[in-house]
């Protein structure tokens, strides 16, 4: 965009004596005025929808202008800069905001899941967030030392592994997938009342595959087998048998079964 400068002084003229080549105002003179006239409107900018190359400049008004003035990018940034700390929304909506290195507090109301939210206004330090896609999240606490995120079939809890055992004479091993190995001794079984009914240390699940049993002792008399029968998934039968040689005695029974 050029400016006009006039190249002729024509008031001067006016001054010179008559005869004076010079007072004669020459058309060369008018045509190259009028030619760097048009040169100069040419590169002006029209009032309407002007087309500006290079970088034209305005002022730059205070962060807080809110009129139809033009707007610099230095006006624009400082308004920017002086929003990111807080932005207040009031009776609108934010679509497709990225936040990065900030946060988002005093919702008035939790923020919800269909809206990127959790549907909740806090979380407890190390619980664990659970959703089902719509409403508001559910927490888990860890709870007890050792618990495990474990599933119902329809959410997740805090609970401790189903490995549940009681290593004692009379116990049990629960293990993963649900197989159980419990084992125990009985009370003494006598020659005369040979059968007697055995309570297992917890129930089986669904059933029990299996037990054997053996006589406690070191008579040389006596068969080292004992007979166990009529599973129940709490119960079974022990049988003290008939000794060797027709010799009989009372003996405890150590036995061990298995299932689930």
């Amino acid at each position: 965009m050029s400016n006009y400068v006039k190249a002729t002084n024509f008031y001067s003229k006016d001054a010179l004596l008559s005869g004076d080549p010079d007072k004669i105002i020459k058309g060369a003179e008018i045509d190259d005025e009028y030619n760097a006239i048009a040169v100069a409107v040419a590169t002006k900018a029209d009032l309407n929808s002007p087309n500006f190359t290079g970088t034209p400049t305005v002022p730059t008004a205070p962060s807080t202008t809110n009129t139809t003035q033009v707007a610099s990018t230095a006006f624009v940034k400082s308004a920017v800069d002086a929003n990111n700390a807080s932005v207040a929304i009031t009776g609108g909506t934010i679509d497709d905001v990225d936040i990065t290195g900030g946060t988002i507090v005093d919702l008035d109301t939790p923020l919800a899941v269909n809206s990127g939210g959790t549907g909740k206004n806090t979380l407890a330090l190390n619980n664990v967030l659970l959703g089902n896609g719509t409403s508001a999240l559910q927490t888990v606490a860890p709870s007890t030392s050792g618990n495990v995120l474990t599933s119902n079939g329809t959410t997740w809890t805090s609970a401790p592994l189903n490995f549940d055992k009681s290593l004692t004479e009379s116990g049990y091993q629960k293990l993963p997938g649900g197989l159980i190995l419990q084992w125990g001794v009985t009370a003494t079984i006598s020659t005369s009342n040979r059968t007697i009914t055995v309570t297992f240390p917890i129930a089986f699940t669904a059933q029990c595959f299996m037990a054997v049993a053996s006589k406690v002792g070191t008579n040389t008399n006596d068969q080292g087998g004992a007979l166990t029968t009529n599973y129940t998934t709490t119960t079974m039968s022990v049988t003290n048998p008939a000794s060797y040689n027709g010799v009989g005695t009372s003996n405890q029974v150590s036995w061990f079964a298995i299932g689930y």
